[in-house]
């Protein structure tokens, strides 16, 4: 597993952070659910298959 560090703005943090509570789920776990799925999503669109997606 990699660490990602990055700076947002403090009024995304606390929206993030408040959505993962809603979702009872930790803020890592929050940010990697929702990056996956988009992640995937944008490959699909793009026409890459989910293990040319992994490369």
């Amino acid at each position: 597993m990699v660490n990602l560090n990055i700076e947002v703005p403090d009024a995304l943090h606390k929206r993030a952070k408040l959505a993962a509570m809603l979702d009872e789920k930790t803020l890592k776990e929050y940010l990697v659910k929702i990056l996956r799925e988009r992640v995937s999503q944008d490959a699909a669109a793009n026409g890459f298959t989910r293990t040319e997606a992994r490369r």
